[in-house]
């Protein structure tokens, strides 16, 4: 009983700690549009549109990804705050085409990310789904 009052003292104690961290390395459903893998290493890919990545950075509770579409020719920025909600800013090189998903929700999905996208896009871009 003891023990049991240890284990529960500690992850309390713990609990907050983890629910103010950024996001860690693993696959993420993005506003159920899309997925991504966030990479050990700082960059992350896209598991579900083929040529679709770039780099994050973890500062404190927020999550700062940005990367590239077509080529180089669109580019993404997403912030995640420490509720894994934020905005999904997507824009082409020419600003031909600019939109914001306001409030997204970044959803856990597993630690061991599926290979990256293979498919074909058609010329979607990824918020397009």
């Amino acid at each position: 009983m003891k023990l049991i009052r240890t284990l529960t003292a500690a992850a309390a104690i713990a609990a907050p700690v983890f629910a103010h961290a950024g996001l860690a390395a693993g696959q993420y459903d993005v506003g159920g549009l899309q997925q991504i893998c966030l990479v050990g290493d700082g960059t992350w890919y896209s598991t579900t549109y083929s040529a679709w990545g770039g780099h994050y950075v973890v500062k404190g509770a927020k999550t700062y990804i940005f990367g590239n579409f077509w080529s180089g020719a669109g580019n993404d920025s997403i912030v995640v705050f420490g509720n894994n909600r934020g905005p999904w800013t997507e824009w082409t090189d020419d600003l031909s085409y600019q939109n914001v998903l306001q409030n997204q929700l970044v959803t856990f999905v597993k630690y061991a990310c599926d290979a990256p996208a293979l498919m074909e896009t058609g010329g979607r871009r990824p918020q397009d789904n």
